[in-house]
């Protein structure tokens, strides 16, 4: 344990040493993408871009897709904010035509804000770079950014992690200036889907509860997965647990377990048809209560989920949506959760939602992530 405890003041003066980054509001980029999800590891090229003044962003990719019958596919990715028009464009899609639109109320916040509030990790290879790491956890996306020592304002990896998705941005080139309007025109295939009601009172859900929930998540063909499972959180303990089982195909199952132990310094992660594929990686920072967000979120209007009314608050951070819906009549317990991104979508419906403190053995760690556990 001193040992453990002079480590983590070790770092934190290291991370103190070092010049935070500090990456321009406005930019063009172009990237190489490397998604991991539960049907396997895609790659794919493309540019991000961003305006703050102007308020758009954009960014746009194609993935190729692996195709056991020889045919080429292509997953096309974009996502357009135009908070100038309150309007947001996406297409998760092999049909280009298949966009979807909603309105958005909050104001665009530069893309790498969230830096502002990260925690330095050390150092980080990528491609055989070494990096300096800075990561934020919050609204259950992990963000990291590595940077060069020698050039601390200019992204050269950008990750986002959250459920059984991981998107690696490889940045091949970063230009700092703004970028040409055209970039950010709309789409005509695109169409508006949301209307925005009157503001409710914001929610303010417990630190620490203990949730079942039905799962919806989506394929790369954009159809749905279903699944169900729990989570857990003990915010004073410095624990948290989700876990579920996802079903894509008839006797399959995807298992994910996502297990945090900021006591320990430590999380655990499942995301495999393998219930023993476990991985484990250092924790340096504290856990943050899951739905800490939602006081900066911005309500969203009026949604529907399995025929009931609710009010939806959403919350925006290095390029994912997080989605929290409640009952007019109980806005302190969550109905639905979801969180979304230009590569993952995942829609928690709670069955049921306990605020009291979780049993001590869900955050234990399972045998499998103690003896067969990779370190990523």
């Amino acid at each position: 344990m001193y040992k453990l405890a002079v480590a983590m003041a070790v770092l934190a003066a290291v991370a103190f040493a070092q010049e935070r980054p500090k990456i321009s509001e406005d930019f063009l980029a172009v990237i190489d993408v490397e998604r991991h999800d539960r049907e396997g590891l895609v790659f794919g090229r493309g540019f991000l871009a961003s305006d703050v003044e102007a308020q758009k962003a954009a960014e746009r990719y194609d993935l190729d897709l692996n195709s056991s019958s020889g045919v080429h596919r292509v997953l096309h990715v974009f996502m357009l904010q135009r908070a100038d028009l309150h309007r947001e464009y996406q297409i998760d899609s092999e049909d280009m035509h298949d966009c979807h639109e909603r309105d958005i109320s909050d104001r665009l916040e530069a893309p790498f804000a969230w830096v502002e509030h990260a925690s330095y990790i050390g150092e980080v290879t990528h491609r055989g770079v070494t990096l300096q790491g800075w990561q934020l956890r919050t609204a259950g996306v992990r963000l990291l950014l590595g940077v060069s020592p020698n050039n601390t304002n200019t992204p050269v990896i950008f990750e986002r992690e959250s459920g059984s998705e991981l998107t690696r941005y490889y940045f091949a080139e970063f230009n700092a200036t703004r970028p040409e309007s055209k970039i950010f025109d709309v789409p005509e295939e695109c169409h508006k889907r949301l209307n925005l009601g009157a503001t409710p009172q914001r929610p303010d859900i417990t630190e620490t509860f203990t949730a079942i929930f039905d799962l919806e998540s989506r394929d790369r063909e954009n159809k749905a997965i279903f699944g169900e499972g729990f989570m857990g959180h003990d915010q004073a303990g410095q624990r948290a647990v989700e876990r579920y089982d996802l079903h894509p195909r008839e006797y399959h199952n995807f298992h994910v377990l996502a297990l945090e132990r900021a006591d320990i310094h430590k999380d655990y992660e499942i995301s495999s048809e393998d219930a023993r594929d476990c991985h484990v990686r250092e924790r340096p920072d504290p856990l943050e209560p899951l739905f800490a967000w939602v006081k900066d979120a911005t309500y969203a209007g009026v949604v529907t989920h399995h025929e009931l009314t609710l009010d939806a608050w959403e919350y925006r951070v290095g390029g994912a949506r997080v989605m929290l819906g409640v009952a007019a009549g109980a806005p302190n317990t969550p109905v639905v959760l979801e969180r979304e991104s230009s590569s993952d979508f995942a829609r928690y419906f709670f069955t049921q939602f306990n605020a009291t403190m979780p049993p001590s053995y869900i955050f234990e760690i399972p045998e499998e992530c103690q003896h067969n556990a990779s370190t990523f």
